[in-house]
């Protein structure tokens, strides 16, 4: 799996295994909350794996605690395509 960190116009970090499939789960999420067009915006670029792991890490759950590290190891490694992070006004 590659990692991939979009900053405009909502922050996300994913995890897909292209930036094709990066981009549509991507805009799954953002799609009810954006009426811009999103491929005009959209600044994505793949990051490290060690770079994902420490943001991911700080990252926090909806009720603001912090994410435990065995959930953090889960989730980098397993083969699923996901958000591992977003902004909350793209939530």
């Amino acid at each position: 799996m590659r990692f991939f960190e979009v900053t405009q116009p909502y922050y996300a970090l994913l995890k897909a295994k292209n930036p094709e499939s990066a981009r549509q789960i991507y805009t799954k999420i953002v799609e009810g909350v954006q009426q811009l067009t999103l491929d005009e915006m959209l600044e994505m670029k793949e990051v490290p794996v060690e770079y994902a792991s420490v943001v991911y890490s700080r990252s926090r759950t909806k009720e603001a605690r912090e994410i435990p590290l065995d959930a953090v190891v889960q989730a980098l490694t397993n083969r699923t395509e996901m958000i591992l992070t977003v902004d909350g006004c793209a939530a």
